[in-house]
């Protein structure tokens, strides 16, 4: 065989063994892509779309919170003087000193827990004229209570005595018998009468407060003990005692 057939066959082979070669390598390029891109549109067209985890907004809260609005103390601390706080009727009563200047008073007030008061405990105000003090409840409830402020005169600002016990309820009404040299009253009722509700209507001295409060029901089946106190804040305890006719003695 002559040597240039001999090279013609041999670069022959080498021309189809890289045509080979080059074939399968593009035909491996072109089988990646159309894959590729077969899978990007199954998931397109599979893939679901992601769940929003649910916000703060979408949480169950008990935004109610508590109903509580009263006003629990009320006081001066110049010139001192604590208020009586009438619950049912929402009202605040205080009797300060002779010639105290009303005008620019400054209450330390008390109130329900998570409550606020309008104006502000520790604000200065003029009580010349009763004023209206709104707490509002956790859950945005208001109650108003009127606070009233009374200045005592030189002559009847220094008792602390309850001057009459009676109770209304019955008929005829009873008074009870007040001993100021032991400070205790006794007041007799009808045999049958429920001891555990007496209402008793107290006048005390002037200018003075009473705790319990007159009009207050109250369980006498003990002695209860009330407190008087003046605008100076002198107090006077007395032992009440409440009793049926036939346990008089």
């Amino acid at each position: 065989m002559e040597k240039s057939t001999f090279y013609l066959i041999i670069i022959l082979i080498s021309a189809i063994t890289i045509l080979g070669v080059l074939g399968e390598y593009f035909s491996y390029k072109y089988y990646s892509l159309t894959a590729g891109q077969q899978v990007a549109q199954t998931q397109q067209f599979s893939t679901p779309a992601p769940t929003a985890s649910p916000s703060a907004s979408n949480t169950n809260q008990n935004s109610s919170g508590s109903s509580q609005n009263a006003i629990t103390s009320f006081s001066f601390s110049n010139p001192m003087a604590v208020g009586s706080i009438d619950s049912s009727n929402h009202a605040v009563t205080l009797t300060v000193p002779p010639d105290t200047d009303v005008t620019r008073l400054q209450p330390l007030i008390g109130i329900s827990q998570y409550a606020t008061v309008s104006p502000a405990s520790g604000a200065a105000q003029d009580f010349t004229n009763p004023v209206t003090y709104a707490v509002t409840a956790q859950n945005g409830s208001i109650q108003n209570y009127t606070v009233t402020v009374n200045v005592a005169s030189v002559l009847n600002g220094t008792g602390n005595l309850i001057t009459s016990f009676k109770l209304l309820q019955f008929s005829p009404e009873v008074d009870g018998y007040i001993d100021n040299g032991t400070y205790s009253i006794v007041a007799v009722v009808p045999d049958g009468t429920d001891l555990t509700k007496i209402t008793p209507t107290i006048t005390v001295s002037p200018g003075a407060t009473v705790s319990p409060l007159s009009g207050a029901v109250q369980d006498f089946t003990n002695p209860v003990t009330y407190t008087v106190k003046d605008v100076y804040g002198d107090t006077q305890s007395y032992t009440v005692t409440v009793v049926t006719e036939s346990n008089s003695g």
